[in-house]
């Protein structure tokens, strides 16, 4: 049946093998209908996964040249590196900036506490700096702190 195919041999063999499988397809309907079914089940799921993971994850952050963002960190004994550097470093480090377009610092605040309607709800929040929102390009969706560089609190 191959005779003479030459190089076109293996798909010969290959459509061999397609017909045959699509006659065992045909002959077992429920087994056909089953992986069918898997298949779409298994693709859809993964779509809807690697959609989620795509908007949650690898999403490109909606600010002003997002490739030109750096994080300052310095490095602790044993080499693990530390990106919580005290205030008044920063303060400094923003005065004597020359080199970054701006410099802004963030924190996050794991429990916070929200209340509305004499209800109370836990909540994360992040304390920023005054210029973090220009730094970035954004602008806050709601009242924010006022634009001046911040001033830590305390004595």
């Amino acid at each position: 049946m191959t005779h003479g195919l030459g190089r076109w041999r293996p798909l010969a063999g290959l459509a061999q093998d397609l017909r045959l499988g699509a006659r065992l397809l045909r002959r077992n309907w429920a087994f056909t209908l089953f992986s069918m079914l898997s298949l779409a089940l298994g693709i859809g799921a993964t779509s809807a996964v690697f959609s989620l993971f795509h908007a949650i994850v690898l999403r490109v952050l909606p600010v002003h040249d997002v490739e030109r963002l750096v994080v300052l960190s310095f490095t602790l004994s044993g080499g693990r590196p530390n990106s919580n550097l005290p205030y008044p470093h920063f303060e400094r480090m923003r005065r004597d900036n020359r080199t970054l377009d701006g410099l802004f610092a963030w924190t996050a605040i794991p429990r916070v506490s929200v209340g509305f309607g004499g209800r109370s709800e836990p909540a994360s929040a992040a304390g920023l700096s005054g210029d973090y929102y220009g730094t970035l390009g954004l602008k806050p969706g709601c009242r924010g702190p006022h634009p001046s560089p911040c001033r830590p609190s305390g004595p």
